[in-house]
């Protein structure tokens, strides 16, 4: 019997032709993937020098997660595998927004100093330090 993955509200569904697959392996890819972009989040918020090191983390909690729903080392060992190389491809994408966002943040501050500047304008600073000489 041949499994069939699709894509539903942004998790992996793994099914055969009679409803879901009960494997262990299937369980725990099913929870494991779930919870990618929480942890993608998370470990993109982390200075960049620290991200490898909390893929590191998340690497040994999968494993063990797998471990934990009965998958044989050779099941768990390609499945954390998989499991990885799909939350660093989702760390990078939140990195990038992250830097999309902070980069318009900026961008946005500074045309707002900009305009706070010219709505007080050169004649209000003048007008202010002649009540100050008179």
């Amino acid at each position: 019997m041949e499994a069939i993955a699709y894509l539903s509200l942004e998790r992996l569904c793994l099914v055969d032709g009679e409803g879901p697959l009960r494997t262990a392996k299937d369980k725990f890819l099913n929870v494991a993937l779930a919870a990618i972009p929480r942890i993608s989040e998370i470990i993109a918020a982390y200075p960049a020098e620290h991200r490898a090191g909390a893929l590191k983390v998340a690497a040994r909690r999968y494993r063990r997660a797998a471990w934990d729903f009965g998958c044989t080392k050779e099941d768990s060992d390609g499945s954390v595998d998989a499991v990885m190389r799909t939350l660093q491809v989702q760390v990078e994408k939140h990195v990038i927004v992250q830097g999309k966002l902070t980069s318009l943040l900026h961008r946005l501050a500074r045309q707002e100093r900009l305009r706070t500047k010219r709505t007080e304008g050169p004649s209000s600073k003048w007008q202010t330090l002649g009540k100050n000489w008179g």
